[in-house]
């Protein structure tokens, strides 16, 4: 009893400082970080990290999976020991192309990558942002929007589990972006409907529960290009839901970045 009790208030601790960062300006960040440094090492591993938190193993992991993407729309990656022909677009994609423009991630959701989400996502390890934003930055320097200098937009969580959480991981990733590459951050979505727990739900059920779920914020600017950030990618509905509602507000294209995507056949 005495261990789960200490277990829980270490996470609440966890919890707390999170939901400071995820408030804090560049000064008080800094103050964070003397009082409650990030651990040393790399960021997936642990191992002995470069610049940037990641060890150099982990980045040429890393780079193998970009050259694995198989849809250059969703940007699902291929199979393992499937073969990489010519890229194009996956069968979903050219059946019912998606709203936002493209998406891409660091890698498909497992291994390494995906620990480092669930770390993140409910460890209340929130210093993990820092790297993982850093590399979703280096990502979205790539895109066509880019030298525009588009709006970083959040993935928003219900009202109801950002107070359960104490904070969001897709806005913690979105602010270390903007640090690192100067683009504004704008919360311009909200969520208004909480979809059921994905684990409970078909594949179809899946695509269909985020409908209805966001809404474009009053502090939207219209007509800015947008990237739009989340942890994990993976049937890409959450984000082409949060792709209409910006359309809808005035965003003249919607770009997405993410942590960690799927896999297609």
């Amino acid at each position: 009893m005495a261990g789960s009790r200490g277990e829980e208030m270490e996470r609440d601790g966890k919890d707390i400082l999170c939901a400071l960062r995820g408030l804090a300006g560049a000064a008080w960040q800094a103050l964070l970080d003397l009082f409650f440094p990030p651990p040393a090492g790399c960021a997936f591993c642990g191992g002995q990290a470069e610049g940037g938190g990641v060890c150099p193993a982990c980045r040429d992991l890393l780079a193998a999976y970009r050259e694995r993407v198989g849809c250059v729309v969703c940007g699902a990656f291929l199979e393992d020991g499937a073969p990489a022909g010519e890229p194009g677009a996956c069968a979903a994609c050219r059946k019912k192309p998606p709203p936002f423009a493209l998406a891409r991630s660091l890698g498909p959701y497992e291994g390494l990558l995906k620990a480092a989400v669930l770390r993140l996502k409910f460890g209340g390890e929130c210093w993990l942002a820092r790297p993982l934003g850093g590399l979703l930055a280096e990502l979205a320097r790539a895109f066509p929007a880019a030298a525009a200098q588009p709006v970083l937009v959040p993935v928003p969580l219900s009202p109801g589990r950002l107070r359960e959480r104490g904070y969001n991981q897709a806005g913690l990733l979105a602010r270390e972006m903007s640090r690192a590459l100067g683009w504004p951050l704008v919360e311009a979505l909200v969520k208004i409907k909480e979809a059921p727990p994905q684990e409970r739900l078909t594949a179809k059920e899946r695509l269909a529960a985020p409908e209805g779920s966001f809404a474009p914020a009053a502090a939207f600017t219209s007509g800015s290009e947008v990237v739009l950030v989340d942890d994990v990618i993976t049937t890409g509905a959450t984000a082409a839901e949060c792709a209409r509602a910006l359309l809808r507000a005035g965003a003249s294209a919607v770009f997405v970045a993410a942590v960690a995507g799927a896999r297609r056949a």
